[in-house]
């Protein structure tokens, strides 16, 4: 659940990071200005994930296939940061539960990798970094599903 829960955080940050992003490059002269710049990223550390998506989807005009996917990992995520936790301890006390948790988790960090893969070339294009290859962008959400349910 650990690494479950690292890959929840991965997904939640790269949104909050993209929307700053977006926020100060709507807005350059927030650089200028230590208060106002501190104050922005006060503002951006505390809105919530669907607010960053919701950011994200006007600044960016996103197609809606995109913004379901960003909002589908969202609910991955919550589910990974807040239903896991509860009642864990019962589920974990029978093969059956260890097998339905397992099973859960591993569709919840597919759809978290899926959402966290469309934040990350987003933000590599405006960043001006290179796009990771085809193969490895297809590959993605199998990795990130392996190295957490594989151990």
């Amino acid at each position: 659940m650990g690494r479950a829960l690292a890959v929840a955080t991965e997904y939640e940050g790269n949104c909050r990071a993209l929307a700053a992003l977006l926020g100060l490059k709507a807005e350059p002269r927030l650089l200028d200005d230590e208060k106002m710049l501190g104050e922005f990223a006060e503002f951006a550390w505390r809105r919530m994930l669907k607010q960053n998506i919701d950011v994200l989807k006007s600044k960016l005009k996103l197609k809606e296939e995109f913004v379901s996917k960003l909002s589908i990992g969202r609910k991955a995520r919550n589910y990974v940061a807040h239903e896991t936790a509860i009642g864990a301890h019962r589920i974990l006390e029978s093969d059956n539960g260890r097998k339905y948790l397992a099973e859960e988790l591993s569709i919840k960090v597919r759809e978290l990798a899926e959402a966290n893969l469309i934040i990350l070339v987003i933000s590599q294009s405006i960043t001006n970094e290179p796009v990771p290859t085809v193969e490895y962008l297809e590959a993605y959400p199998e990795q990130v599903v392996q190295w957490v349910c594989a151990h």
